[in-house]
């Protein structure tokens, strides 16, 4: 699945990859049946240090597009989606998620 990532930790039961996710997604193949959840913690764009830093909300939701694309890609269709990060944050890739074709459940 992985092979041109490198395994930071490996046992019987799992294998651990450190990677961005654009790295590992790309490895990955399309609608994976055992793929149901993901939990995303990326920025939120509190602008309390310079990897947290947009110029702009257009430029934050332009930098999750290609992050939700493939995660839209690669989990199952029925899959979960935990997105952790701001009120503000999160109502700004809302759009996105909908376009993608998701639906939300909750809050």
């Amino acid at each position: 699945m992985a092979d041109t990532l490198n395994p930071a930790i490996s046992v019987a039961r799992a294998t651990v990859y450190q990677s961005t996710w654009l790295e590992l997604a790309a490895t990955l193949p399309d609608n994976m049946p055992a793929a149901t959840l993901a939990i995303v913690d990326g920025p939120y764009n509190m602008k309390k240090a310079d990897w947290d830093t947009f110029r702009d909300w257009d430029h934050f939701v332009a930098w999750y597009r290609p992050e939700m694309e493939e995660l839209t890609r690669v989990l199952a269709v029925d899959a979960a989606v935990y997105l952790w990060g701001s009120d503000e944050s999160e109502g700004y890739l809302r759009p996105l998620m909908r376009d993608l074709g998701w639906t939300f459940r909750g809050s």
